[in-house]
């Protein structure tokens, strides 16, 4: 075996409306090279530079009773039409001598010989020669069994059929449809980011039994399949600072340092999307619900189905609006700024830091009649009473006041109604790590409080895991998938 080698490679362009009946539903399979220039008899073969799609057209059989018609003049295509078939095969035309019936025969090359195969028919037609005004070419086109169809002159006719050229193709349904694009680079970057070793290889949907494990997909009838949701084997973020598994009824509250984790974890998978990938992504739908817990409490961004791509070149991305009401960007719902970019997710993101903060959901009820969204009930709280009306009372006291103070100022400058004012993700990531270093020191200056660091720091974590166990505030993450 030798060494392989390629002497050139050339790449064609192709008009995306060439063959429309080539579509998500069907694919045209040409069988046997059924792709024919009907006038000559000479065996020559068109294709490139003569036909810009680097088509080949061969020549048909020899057929005795027929004779060739040509005309030397360019012939045009029509701009709207969908085949383009070159000037050089359409300069040509077969007709029968004295008669007035063409039969066509093609070989199938259907290794199932499927008599219920169907098949897809491409004839040419152009006038070539100047013909009386009262002259009519009119025939009709009948198929027959065994792979033959035949033009017959109608009875009207004064002329004879003619073909200038015919392809043949064969019909193959698509039963699985490709993923979204926007979609499927989503699910890449998250498996390169993550490094996962499961069945992620290909198309994230389809086919559908092959669809990476995780994904939940939907397959609509006439349009890409979609990714619905990436779903996990634990917990997640339920709302309300706490932790789900797929029985929402046991949910558990988190302490101050498991919620820290949570929003650096989801902010790092935020900003990820935002810097690393490439072209940058747009999450479009941030909340809670949306943020997956594993076994340790870390957090992984999920529901990827509305995630759209923008590049740097544009100013903005036109959509429809997108997302959960309560956590939409004010900024995008108006309607004279239909736009999304990454500063949209940074307000999603502060309505999830402020619901880690206070276990309260996006709306909190003022009394019976009235409620208003969480921003505007800690801006009022922290204007008119302390942080501490705010914050969570199942955290019991557990926190430093500091840690949190910071975290309620980012998530209220993430939720600034002006875009251009609210921080970036990279930003968000390091605020939130300011805010984790602030706790640990909390927890340091209580190790030293009890004695030695060394030798207490054992017993303050059996400590610990007694009182938690009495009050029930912390299990692991119930099992099962919980994404919505």
């Amino acid at each position: 075996m030798g060494t392989p080698f390629i002497s050139g490679l050339d790449l064609r362009p192709l008009k995306s409306n060439l063959y429309p009946e080539a579509n998500i539903s069907q694919s045209l399979v040409l069988i046997n090279s059924n792709r024919f220039n009907m006038g000559p008899t000479d065996n020559s073969i068109v294709r490139y530079p003569l036909d810009p799609h680097d088509r080949i057209w061969s020549t048909y059989d020899t057929i005795p009773s027929w004779t060739e018609i040509s005309a030397t003049s360019l012939v045009e295509n029509y701009l709207t039409d969908a085949y383009d078939v070159p000037s050089a095969v359409m300069q040509t035309a077969a007709t029968p001598i004295n008669g007035s019936i063409i039969d066509l025969l093609w070989d199938p090359s259907d290794p199932s010989m499927n008599i219920s195969s169907r098949y897809f028919f491409v004839l040419y037609f152009v006038e070539l020669q100047n013909v009386p005004s009262n002259a009519l070419w009119q025939f009709d086109i009948i198929g027959l069994p065994r792979y033959s169809i035949s033009l017959v002159a109608t009875k009207s006719a004064t002329l004879p059929p003619i073909l200038n050229a015919m392809e043949v193709y064969l019909t193959k349904p698509i039963s699985d449809i490709a993923t979204d694009p926007g979609d499927a680079t989503a699910m890449m970057a998250i498996q390169e980011h993550f490094n996962v070793k499961k069945n992620w290889m290909g198309d994230p949907c389809a086919p559908k039994a092959f669809a990476w494990i995780g994904l939940n997909c939907t397959y609509p009838s006439s349009s890409l399949s979609r990714v619905k949701a990436l779903v996990g084997n634990n917990g997640n973020l339920c709302g309300g600072g706490t932790a789900c598994g797929s029985d929402t009824s046991n949910c558990k509250p988190l302490t101050w340092g498991q919620r820290l984790q949570i929003a650096l974890d989801a902010a790092q998978g935020l900003e990820y999307l935002h810097v690393a990938c490439k072209p940058a992504l747009i999450h479009r739908d941030v909340k809670s619900r949306n943020i997956l817990l594993t076994t340790n409490h870390g957090a992984k961004i999920a529901d990827f189905g509305l995630t759209k791509a923008f590049s740097d070149s544009k100013t903005h991305i036109t959509t429809e609006p997108a997302g959960t009401m309560r956590y939409l960007d004010p900024e995008y719902v108006l309607p004279k700024l239909p736009y999304q970019r990454e500063k949209s997710d940074v307000y999603s993101f502060g309505v999830v830091l402020l619901e880690l903060i206070t276990g309260h959901s996006p709306v909190v009820p003022i009394n019976e009649s009235v409620s208003i969204h969480i921003g505007e009930w800690v801006h009022q709280n922290l204007i008119q009473v302390t942080i501490e009306s705010i914050i969570d009372s199942r955290m019991g006291g557990e926190y430093d006041i500091n840690s949190v103070w910071k975290v309620a100022d980012l998530a209220l400058r993430c939720k600034q109604e002006v875009s251009r004012e609210r921080p970036t993700m990279t930003d968000v990531v390091a605020q939130i790590k300011e805010s984790i270093q602030l706790e640990v020191h909390r927890d340091g200056r209580r190790n030293l409080a009890l004695g030695s660091v060394s030798d207490d720091l054992g017993y303050l974590g059996e400590k610990r895991e007694l009182e938690i166990g009495q009050i029930g505030e912390i299990s692991g993450a119930a099992a099962g998938p919980a994404l919505r």
